[in-house]
């Protein structure tokens, strides 16, 4: 993966596959700077547990307000997903960054955070 992502081409096309409409040239490079540094081998845990677990049934038992915020052009997380937490977790919503893709806080940091002082009103 590092190998591929120090690539001109091949680390711009991975950086504009988690990204939505408007993608800066800057952020992906900068995005492709911080993932190649990262071990990778410490999140095949975590990817086998999100394919294992099912925490769904326990939506419903959160009890603080929330806001659930998603790229509306996120290629990476299904849709359904969110929707489902939206739907869910009691009292809950959900906000679609519009244009927006996986890395909505890179795209987006505006919409997370207008998303979350909406939980104070």
């Amino acid at each position: 993966m590092s190998h591929i992502l120090r690539s001109e081409t091949y680390g711009v096309f991975f950086g504009l596959s988690l990204m939505g409409d408007a993608p800066s040239p800057a952020a992906i490079t900068a995005f492709n700077e911080v993932f190649v540094r990262q071990d990778h081998q410490k999140l095949i845990p975590i990817l086998a547990a999100l394919g294992d677990e099912d925490h769904y049934p326990r939506l419903g038992e959160i009890g603080v307000p929330a806001v659930v915020v998603c790229g509306q052009k996120d290629k990476t997380t299904p849709a359904w997903h969110s929707t489902r937490m939206g739907r869910e977790i009691p009292g809950a919503r959900n906000v679609w960054a519009a244009g927006a893709g996986h890395l909505i806080n890179w795209e987006a940091p505006e919409a997370i955070v207008e998303a979350i002082g909406s939980l104070r009103s």
